[in-house]
């Protein structure tokens, strides 16, 4: 009686080429998919939450929602970020929601938010942006930062870093931001912030926020009224660039009221650290009487779930969320 054919992988070289290669394949599927859900390094979810402490690490990654993994317009961004919802009013109708996608933004400038321990959003605080161009060659005033020399301006200093530019800008003294320069190193393409004493991070984020959420209203006395709600440090850089107003609290958040976020204005508060929300409007001019009408929607809002916030079937807009900040 004949031998049956020989049917191993020491007969058949080829096949062993095939398993070999497969196996290849699926551990760099494998380490692709690790790579981009950890390219997001930001606070854990919408519900309000005290700011970290020192003992605390103050950034997370998040697993994504479940619930966003198949309904547009989240299926590609969303289900790689930590799910957040939106900010609806109450006793009014939204006329349309929007998710503004701007995925470049993960792979741009990066930021970290740092704040007094008595700091709030657009308070007591500072933005480390990196990269940034470098300052203009016109400006002369120098500080040390560490080992080398930045250039300081009004609120923010721009230093050479990591085989760059970074800028630390906020509402604290040249003295102060110099030493927040000083702890900053970069790890990665990323800005890594030591805080000194009596300061705490509180997010790292894209600058530029990858994702809005937003909703439109249609209100007498504002004219458009609409909701935001986003993670990015671009948008408290922006409030330290310009004019804020301290108001009230929102849900026991401390929010101003400034420019930033388009319309004639807006009123901003951190629902938890890293994610912003405000309320905005377009038609009537900035005053103090439209910031308080404003001020007063927003302490009548409450923030969706990422569940309650895909119900809406929002549109999808694929454009940069660029806060501008000179």
């Amino acid at each position: 009686m004949g031998q049956p054919p020989l049917t191993s992988d020491a007969a058949r070289p080829e096949s062993r080429a095939r398993r070999l290669l497969s196996v290849v394949g699926i551990v760099l599927l494998a380490l692709v998919g690790l790579w981009a859900l950890g390219r997001f390094d930001a606070s854990s979810s919408t519900d309000a939450a005290p700011l970290p402490s020192r003992s605390t690490p103050p950034v997370s990654t998040v697993s994504p929602d479940p619930t966003a993994s198949g309904v547009e317009p989240s299926v590609t961004l969303e289900t790689a970020l930590p799910p957040f919802g939106g900010v609806a009013l109450d006793y009014m109708t939204p006329g349309a929601a929007l998710t503004s996608r701007d995925l470049p933004a993960v792979f741009d400038a990066w930021t970290v938010v740092v704040r007094r321990d008595d700091g709030s959003l657009g308070h007591h605080g500072a933005v480390v942006t990196y990269p940034v161009p470098a300052a203009p060659r016109e400006n002369r005033n120098r500080v040390s930062v560490g080992p080398v020399d930045g250039v300081a301006t009004a609120g923010q200093i721009v230093w050479p870093v990591g085989g760059q530019y970074a800028r630390v800008r906020g509402d604290l003294s040249l003295t102060v931001l110099a030493q927040i320069a000083a702890t900053t190193r970069v790890v990665d393409g990323r800005p890594q912030v030591a805080p000194p004493l009596r300061f705490t991070v509180i997010s790292r984020s894209p600058s530029r926020m990858p994702l809005v959420h937003q909703l439109r209203y249609y209100q007498g006395a504002l004219g458009m009224t609409y909701t935001g709600l986003a993670r990015g440090g671009s948008f408290e850089d922006a409030l330290y660039a310009g004019t804020v107003t301290l108001m009230g609290k929102v849900n026991e958040a401390p929010a101003v009221a400034s420019t930033v976020g388009g319309g004639n204005g807006t009123v901003a508060w951190e629902p938890s650290p890293g994610l912003v929300a405000y309320v905005g409007w377009s038609g009537a001019p900035l005053s103090k009487s439209t910031e308080a009408a404003a001020f007063r929607l927003a302490q009548s809002s409450r923030i969706l779930s990422a569940r309650e916030w895909l119900t809406l079937g929002p549109q999808l807009i694929d454009q940069p969320n660029d806060i501008a900040s000179p």
